[in-house]
C-alpha cells in the first residue's frame, strides 16, 4: 500500500493531470477522426450523386444520338459507380437489383438498330420502353444516394455532439475528482497545521511535554515527531535545570559565607541568609541598601577601588571593615567575582571574630615577652628545631652574646 504522504500526493496529481491531458487528447482524435470519417463518406456520396447524375446524362445522349465514344464512356462510368456502390453498407436489394438491371438495359438497348425514318412504330415504342426503364433505374438509383447522402450530412453535427459531450463528461469527472482529492488533502493537510501550531503555543505557554496528535507518515506528520521530540527534550532539560536551581539555592541558602548580588551601580539584588547574618540586615532591607551603606567610612576609598577591580579583570580580593546594622565595626575577608557586564557576586566572611583574637594573642605574646625580658634570672627558649626563639637581658650579660 502507497503512503499517501505530499510526495505521493504532489504525483497523483501530476498522474491524474497526465490521465486527463490523454484522455481529452484521445477523444478529440477520435472525434475528429469520426467527423473526417463522416466527412470523407459525405464527399464520396456526393461524388456518386454526380456520376450517376452523369450517366443519366449519358443515358439521355446515347438514346437521341447513338455512338461508340458514348458507349465506352457509359461503361466506364458504371464500372467507376459500380466499384463505390459495392463499397457502401448496407445497400437496398432493390438498389442492387436496379444498378446490375442498368448494365442489362443499356446492353439491350445497343441491340436495337438507331431510330431513322421508316422504323417501325413497334420498334420505337420498345425502344422508348427500354430508354425509360433506364432512366427509371438511374433514378431510383439516384434517389437512394441522395437520400443516403443526406442522412450521411445529417449525422455530422450529431456526431460532432456526442464526441464533444463524451470529452466533457470526461472532463468533468476527471476535474471533480481531481478537486475532491484536492479538498481532502488540503483539509487533512490544514487540519495538521493547526496541529502543529496549537502545539506549538501549547509548549511556547509552558505546557513543557505536550505532545502534538500525529496521523499517518507524510512530512507534517514527521515535523509533528519532531515538534514531540523537542517537547519531551525541553521537558527533561527543564527538569534538570530545575533540579540543579534548587541544589544551588540549596548551597546559597545554607552556605555559612555570605553572598551579595549586586548590580553595575552597587546595589544588593541578591542575597543569602548568611549575608544577613554578618550584616545583621533583614534579606529585604539588604535589598534597599547598596555597597557603600554597609561600610564605614575609612573602607569607602578601598571598596571603591575593589568594584573597580573585579569591574576591569573579572575577580579581586582583600579584607577591609564593614559596619554591622547596630553600628558595631567589624572585619570582612571577601572575594568579588563578575558574573557579567551588569552583575556581581561577593562572597564575604566575618573575620571580626578570628581578628580580635590574634590581636589578643599578639598582645599577650608582647606582655609575656616584656615580663621574661625583664626576668632578673637568665631564661632562653627553643623549639623543637632547637632554635633559640626567646633570650632575656639576663642571659645577654651572662653570656655576653646579644639576642639579636
Amino acid at each position: 500500500m502507497i503512503e499517501m504522504n505530499l510526495h505521493n500526493r504532489f504525483k497523483l496529481f501530476i498522474f491524474i493531470m497526465i490521465a486527463l491531458l490523454i484522455s481529452m487528447t484521445t477523444l478529440v482524435s477520435v472525434g475528429i477522426w469520426q467527423t473526417h470519417a463522416h466527412i470523407q463518406e459525405e464527399i464520396g456520396l456526393e461524388v456518386l450523386m454526380v456520376n450517376l447524375y452523369e450517366l443519366r446524362n449519358l443515358n439521355a445522349e446515347y438514346v437521341a444520338t447513338p455512338s461508340e465514344r458514348v458507349k465506352q464512356q457509359w461503361l466506364a462510368l458504371h464500372e467507376q459507380i459500380n466499384s463505390k456502390i459495392i463499397q457502401q453498407h448496407d445497400v437496398p436489394d432493390d438498389v442492387k437489383s436496379a444498378f446490375n438491371g442498368l448494365q442489362l438495359i443499356f446492353e439491350r438497348l445497343n441491340t436495337f438498330p438507331d431510330v431513322v425514318p421508316g422504323m417501325g412504330a413497334s420498334q420505337k415504342r420498345l425502344r422508348n420502353q427500354i430508354a425509360t426503364s433506364l432512366n427509371l433505374e438511374s433514378q431510383r438509383i439516384i434517389d437512394w444516394a441522395s437520400d443516403l447522402s443526406g442522412k450521411a450530412r445529417d449525422s455530422i453535427v450529431p456526431q460532432l455532439m456526442r464526441t464533444s459531450t463524451a470529452m466533457l463528461a470526461v472532463m468533468l469527472f476527471v476535474s471533480l475528482a481531481t478537486i475532491a482529492m484536492m479538498f481532502v488533502t488540503a483539509r487533512n493537510i490544514l487540519s495538521s497545521i493547526f496541529k502543529l501550531k496549537d502545539g506549538a503555543e501549547e509548549i511556547a505557554g509552558g505546557r513543557l511535554g505536550f505532545q502534538v496528535e500525529i496521523h499517518g507518515n507524510d512530512e507534517i506528520a514527521t515535523l509533528g515527531s519532531a515538534i514531540n521530540r523537542m517537547s519531551r527534550e525541553l521537558m527533561d532539560s527543564y527538569e534538570n535545570l530545575h533540579e540543579s536551581e534548587n541544589r544551588f539555592r540549596s548551597y546559597v541558602e545554607n552556605s555559612p559565607i555570605g553572598i551579595f548580588i549586586c548590580d553595575e551601580k552597587g546595589h544588593y539584588l541578591e542575597t543569602n541568609p548568611a549575608a544577613a547574618t554578618i550584616t545583621g540586615y533583614t534579606h529585604e532591607e539588604l535589598l534597599a541598601l547598596s555597597i557603600p551603606d554597609t561600610l564605614p567610612p575609612e573602607s569607602q576609598e578601598l571598596a571603591a577601588l575593589l568594584f573597580k577591580d573585579v569591574a576591569e579583570i573579572g575577580r579581586t580580593a582583600a579584607e577591609f571593615a564593614f559596619r554591622h546594622k547596630d553600628g558595631q565595626l567589624g572585619m570582612w575577608s571577601l572575594e568579588g567575582v563578575q558574573l557579567s557586564p551588569t552583575r556581581f557576586m561577593g562572597l564575604a566572611i566575618d573575620i571580626t571574630e578570628r581578628r580580635q583574637a590574634e590581636n589578643s594573642l599578639r598582645e599577650s605574646q608582647r606582655q609575656l615577652k616584656d615580663i621574661v625580658e625583664f626576668l632578673p634570672d637568665a631564661t632562653l627558649a627553643i623549639d623543637k628545631e632547637r632554635r633559640v626563639i626567646l633570650w632575656n637581658k639576663a642571659i645577654e650579660k651572662m653570656t655576653g652574646i646579644p639576642a639579636a
